[in-house]
């Protein structure tokens, strides 16, 4: 949980944990206490989705194998190879795209919400510029854009990562992630 000048809280809620809070045994898909409680409580929330669900499984696999799951501004990037299960990637990609589509259609309709794409969050080690008028529309705070992000997951150019790049390409040729797949590997 994040502070901007007193002026607002950042609760960084994952899909994973949005259960905690339920008050009791909930249907798949269903609304999540939470969420209805953030609806009815009008606080403002700002969505972080990945739209590179490839790019997002690579890194999670690497974040495993390393047991690295940040840096600070200025640390290297983190290293090592992966030779990529692709049906598992693609399930995780699966579930990934679903979790999204789910907390966007529970949100629809309520405002303030505002969708923000992860692939956008950073220029370099700072936030970017729609960070900073997302928050400032959102919360009426500008977080700071001088000082470096204090913590960053970075992973390499995915071509240097994927061991078996070939199989991956073919594996998603004609799937509904072949272009995201193969611009995550070209160089």
């Amino acid at each position: 949980m994040d502070c901007f000048n007193n002026k607002g809280v950042i609760v960084n809620i994952k899909y994973t944990s949005l259960h905690h809070l339920e008050t009791y045994w909930l249907w798949p898909n269903s609304i999540p206490f939470l969420l209805k409680l953030i609806r009815q409580t009008e606080i403002p929330v700002v969505h972080v989705a990945r739209e590179n669900l490839f790019a997002q499984y690579c890194s999670y696999q690497l974040a495993v194998k390393n047991n690295i799951w940040h840096r600070q501004p200025g640390e290297d990037q983190t290293e090592g190879t992966l030779t990529l299960d692709v049906k598992d990637a693609e399930r995780f990609m699966n579930v990934m795209r679903s979790w999204t589509a789910h907390v966007q259609g529970w949100l629809v309709d309520y405002k303030p919400y505002h969708t923000l794409r992860y692939e956008e969050i950073f220029e370099g080690d700072f936030l970017s510029k729609e960070v900073a008028q997302i928050f400032d529309g959102t919360v009426s705070s500008n977080p700071e854009r001088q000082a470096p992000v204090p913590t960053r997951k970075v992973t390499p150019h995915l071509s240097e990562v994927v061991d078996n790049i070939g199989g991956v390409l073919e594996h998603f040729k004609g799937t509904q992630y072949h272009e995201m797949v193969r611009k995550s590997l070209e160089m």
